[in-house]
């Protein structure tokens, strides 16, 4: 038999295809890359992507794979909640500039992205209930001008990534290059890892925030 290059996955609506999900396989073993997710923007919010991860998972256990390695848009807010809070995912390391990608939307912003490892057979129903206010009172907001040595810290992105890149692509570049700093700084220096991701609305604006934790640390 030849050896598994990879998976591919679609979701169909009325003969139409809502979703699909690319993933590889690797030379570690046991491990897999996800590629790529994508969900059609009226399909977006309907547990469509969770469900195609979950399908994918269940072809990872076939084939004795444990580990999913994935790469996403860390200030992405969609992006995180199913990586790091659905699928009970860690970051455990920053890639600065790891695409090329300038045009549209992109253009001058470089494409940073968050490893964050996956545990295949983790229970996916077991999930974290935990209040932002209550994470706000308990851990320092970090900025590149403020990185306390901390058991765990916050670090804020953008409510909404598209919309700022839409509205004021010079804040959403300076938003890139200071969660860089930050993200640089604790996952690359201190050895600490993204344990959750937290979002919720206060004074009818969004507001967003990773948690960094140093590795054993429970919230």
């Amino acid at each position: 038999d030849r050896p598994r290059v990879g998976w591919l996955l679609g979701a169909y609506h009325d003969q139409k295809m809502i979703a699909f999900l690319v993933s590889l396989a690797t030379a570690e073993p046991g491990a897999a890359y996800g590629h790529m997710l994508g969900v059609h923007p009226e399909y977006q919010n309907s547990s469509v992507g969770f469900k195609m991860v979950e399908r994918n998972f269940h072809f990872f256990k076939e084939e004795g794979i444990s580990r999913c390695y994935i790469t996403f848009e860390p200030l992405e807010s969609r992006n995180a909640h199913i990586y790091i809070n659905r699928l009970g995912g860690h970051g455990i390391s920053y890639k600065k500039a790891y695409y090329y990608i300038d045009s549209g939307i992109h253009h001058g912003m470089p494409q940073d992205r968050l490893l964050v490892e996956l545990d295949v057979n983790r229970d996916l129903t077991q999930n974290r209930e935990t209040s932002l206010d209550d994470v706000l009172r308990c851990y320092p907001i970090v900025f590149p001008e403020n990185m306390p040595d901390a058991k765990a810290v916050l670090l804020e992105i953008p409510g909404d990534l598209r919309r700022l890149q839409n509205e004021d692509p010079d804040s959403a570049l300076a938003c890139r290059m200071n969660t860089r700093v930050v993200f640089e700084e604790y996952l690359e220096n201190r050895g600490m890892v993204v344990e959750a991701f937290l979002s919720d609305v206060s004074n009818e604006k969004r507001r967003s925030f990773y948690l960094l934790c140093k590795q054993g640390f429970s919230y």
